[in-house]
């Protein structure tokens, strides 16, 4: 039996098709309350090159989570996430790389994919300003992590 070798979609591949105003419509519709411009990030995802994402096992899926959190008075709200590892404090170029699951591609809209991932990657600005929040995070761990070696001696 030959195999089929089936080509999988990242969100590279799948913003190079799609416009700002398109995205930019489903932002209004599943983030009403957010004014930020997020089209630098999108034009910057859209010059994103293509390169094989180092763990092949590794995928993004959108999902809807029907619950409430303390303080916010949503039932439900979007998370993208990947199966593997948090999408925070890690290079725009590798998360739009990495496949999009099947179900996520099956069961959305390409606007909305790229909508609920360009929210998710600006949660603490800019790339830059996410890579200074993890050095800081690090940093705050690292200090802990000697403080305990100390207490120890």
């Amino acid at each position: 039996m030959k195999k089929i070798k089936i080509k999988t979609k990242t969100i590279r591949d799948i913003i190079q098709g799609l416009k700002w105003k398109d995205v930019n419509n489903a932002k209004k519709y599943f983030y009403p309350e957010d004014k930020n411009n997020y089209e630098p990030v999108f034009r910057h995802l859209l010059k994103i090159k293509p390169r094989k994402h180092k763990d092949a096992k590794e995928f993004i899926e959108l999902e809807v989570v029907h619950e409430a959190l303390k303080g916010f008075p949503e039932e439900h709200w979007y998370d993208m996430v990947t199966n593997k590892y948090s999408m925070s404090f890690r290079k725009w170029a590798e998360l739009a790389n990495i496949p999009i699951s099947e179900n996520t591609l099956n069961h959305y809209k390409y606007e909305e994919i790229i909508v609920h991932f360009i929210w998710e990657i600006t949660f603490y600005g800019t790339e830059a300003d996410s890579m200074k929040k993890a050095k800081e995070i690090q940093e705050i761990v690292d200090d802990y992590k000697r403080q305990q070696k100390e207490k120890k001696k």
